[in-house]
């Protein structure tokens, strides 16, 4: 039988994204955000509360990036999370990583993840706290790479955010082959 769970959005698996913004000084605040999604080709959402440091940095701004965690980056990236950009406006350095400026736009390019999304901001939903931010450019590091030139999830090691038991968690090797494993139903 069936259990019946408490409603809520359980969909899977769950980005453990960092945002990136620059303060009013100019150094680099980061927070993690689970709540964000491709909305389309080009675009990004996140969904924020607009209490967050990195929301105001946002609005001032125009501008932020967003990060993909790592099985490297996992413990500064949880880190992001933990501590808000108003008690700690040098979070970067506390983790002793590395920024430089974005080549598309005026937004940090933290150097110690493989990859990354420079974004300007396009919009937001001030009800839902989902802002939409347009992609200029993807940075990518060459080792996480494959021979084609596109990014190789299990090089990469990206985690995702498990609600559930409030771990993070890799993502997995290929299991089938998108847009083909189905065809065995086609007529």
């Amino acid at each position: 039988m069936d259990r019946i769970l408490s409603p809520r959005p359980l969909i899977y698996p769950l980005p453990a994204l960092v945002v990136a913004t620059y303060n009013e000084d100019g150094s680099v605040n980061a927070m993690l955000a689970a709540w964000g999604c491709p909305i389309d080709s080009d675009m990004v959402g996140i969904c924020l509360s607009s209490d967050h440091k990195t929301v105001e940095n946002i609005h001032r701004e125009k501008a932020f990036s967003l990060f993909l965690t790592t099985e490297d980056t996992i413990e500064a990236s949880d880190y992001f999370g933990l501590v808000s950009g108003y008690k700690d406006p040098h979070k970067l350095e506390t983790v002793g990583y590395h920024s430089r400026d974005g080549e598309k736009c005026h937004c940090p390019i933290i150097e110690e993840y493989s990859i990354g999304m420079e974004c300007v901001f396009d919009h937001e939903e001030p009800d839902t706290g989902m802002i939409y931010g347009k992609v200029l450019a993807i940075h990518a590091k060459e080792e996480v790479m494959d021979a084609n030139g596109h990014i190789d999830l299990a090089k990469a090691k990206i985690v995702s955010f498990d609600g559930e038991s409030r771990t993070y968690r890799r993502l997995g090797e290929p299991v089938a082959v998108a847009y083909q494993s189905g065809n065995r139903f086609k007529k």
